[in-house]
């Protein structure tokens, strides 16, 4: 429970922390806006490369010592589906030290009230923010509804790969193909013209991810006993949601108030992780869940078409 606490906190942070920095620091440093995007594209498809390496590590770490305990009589086990974590240990005591020698901290444009700022007084600024402009909540609710659809697809992609019988799918190498097909639509986005304006293209990349997420629900409430359909529509949802990440960080770079923009990207998550905790406690088929999904990410493209709209009348 301690482990999951500090994991949600530390979740927060990635979703909040690294990008707010990036957009500061890149404004901070004159770089032009169109470059920004690019960045984004960049940043993505190299977190996305990195996970493909840890997913293969994890699947050769878990597959070298079966799991076993420590003694007859120790509930401590090492090996197996334990591997992988104990080595994202290692990882996370190598980014320590490589954030405090590499990163300097970026108070935006109000450094002099960097002072006065804390958790509180974070999240008061994102909720004044979410008042000052219909785009900033309106990009807050196709957030909350895409993030919250793909946390569901983390729950439940192995239980519904793991339905169709027979061996165990090799979860390693199955995240490895997930995140190759995360880093090429990040990488599509970063070879886009700058002609198109991310709010456009976004709309039609979560319009792909509810097709993909609701004909995977139609064949999993078949009962279809091959993998292939269901795996296939997986690579398409996370292709799309490579594209998203770095297409959504954009639009809020230009949506979202600097001074604020940790606060309102906090205050997103508040809803994003209502849907989950919704979706997980009500034990229903991933069939289901994926179909609500789909419903989610329904919501998700009408709020992006109404942002376009409110973008056009500017």
């Amino acid at each position: 429970m301690l482990g999951r606490v500090l994991g949600g906190i530390s979740t927060s942070l990635f979703f909040a922390t690294f990008e707010c920095w990036m957009v500061a620091e890149h404004r901070r440093c004159g770089f032009g806006e169109e470059l920004l995007r690019y960045m984004f594209g960049l940043m993505f498809s190299v977190q996305y490369l990195a996970a493909i390496g840890a997913g293969l590590v994890a699947q050769a770490a878990a597959s070298v010592v079966p799991l076993t305990r420590l003694s007859a009589s120790s509930s401590w086990h090492y090996g197996g589906y334990t591997a992988p974590f104990d080595i994202s240990l290692a990882c996370l005591l190598l980014a320590i030290p490589a954030i405090q020698m590499s990163w300097t901290e970026n108070y935006g444009n109000n450094k002099a009230g960097a002072a006065g700022t804390g958790i509180a007084a974070s999240l008061r600024a994102g909720a004044r923010a979410m008042g000052s402009s219909w785009q900033v909540p309106i990009l807050g609710l196709a957030v909350a509804t895409f993030e919250g659809s793909m946390y569901c697809f983390v729950f439940n992609w192995t239980p519904a790969l793991d339905a169709g019988g027979g061996l165990p799918p090799p979860h390693g190498l199955i995240f490895s193909s997930f995140m190759m097909a995360c880093m090429c639509g990040s990488s599509f986005f970063g070879m886009l013209d700058s002609s198109y304006r991310p709010v456009k293209v976004l709309l039609p990349v979560i319009l792909t991810a509810a097709a993909a997420l609701g004909l995977t629900a139609l064949s999993l409430a078949r009962g279809s006993t091959s993998n292939g359909a269901v795996f296939a529509g997986f690579l398409i949802f996370e292709a799309c949601v490579g594209a998203y990440f770095p297409c959504v960080g954009t639009v809020k770079s230009e949506v979202v108030p600097e001074e604020a923009r940790a606060g309102v990207y906090n205050v997103y998550r508040v809803p994003l992780n209502a849907f989950v905790i919704f979706l997980l406690l009500t034990d229903i088929s991933p069939a289901t869940q994926f179909g609500a999904c789909c419903c989610l990410l329904s919501v998700a493209a009408g709020a992006v078409w109404l942002l376009g709209r409110v973008e056009q009348t500017r």
